[in-house]
């Protein structure tokens, strides 16, 4: 039960941490006629679709590798005059995003990554996004988490990691783009 006040608490963070009036809107999925998110959005409209459920379980039991998370973390911290943003393409509808986004999600917690250079943008069946405009990224499966230096782009985990989600995102952060 603690835990579950804990991710209610953290969905509602991240929902303070973004202004916009275009956030969680909905729409009903192609295929299952449910209720989905389209467009920007927060942790705080993932409460108002199915989404929910999968989310809170997948972030609970989610056991991270706190060695990496150091590891990430401290290369983190030499990075304080760069801008590290990372932007989440997903679909509430879509298996792989109800996996793989809370445990994201976790990893990022548990750094104290600045909830405010993450950016949710939900897509329907097409990868489309409702309103906003994201043809020039390109996507083709979700989840992708779309990591940015100084607003270029180092590097992409696409619909599930190769390795693990930390080891992947080390991996990025470790790249030859970023300068180190």
């Amino acid at each position: 039960m603690k835990t579950k006040i804990f991710v209610i608490a953290v969905l509602l963070q991240y929902a303070f941490n973004i202004y916009s009036q275009d956030l969680n809107k909905k729409t009903t999925d192609s295929v299952s006629g449910k209720e989905i998110l389209i467009g920007l959005c927060d942790l705080n409209g993932f409460k108002t679709v199915e989404f929910i459920d999968s989310y809170i379980n997948e972030y609970e039991l989610y056991k991270v590798n706190t060695l990496i998370l150091e590891k990430i973390d401290s290369l983190l911290k030499l990075k304080e005059n760069e801008n590290i943003r990372i932007k989440i393409v997903l679909g509430t509808w879509c298996g792989d995003s109800k996996e793989q986004v809370p445990r994201f999600v976790k990893i990022l917690n548990i750094i104290n990554f600045n909830s405010g250079k993450i950016e949710f943008v939900c897509v329907d069946r097409k990868k489309k996004a409702g309103d906003v405009q994201i043809a020039d990224l390109k996507i083709e499966k979700v989840p992708t988490f779309i990591i940015y230096n100084n607003a270029k782009e180092i590097g992409r985990i696409i619909e599930t990691p190769v390795k693990t989600l930390e080891e992947d995102l080390l991996k990025i952060l470790r790249s030859p783009v970023t300068g180190h």
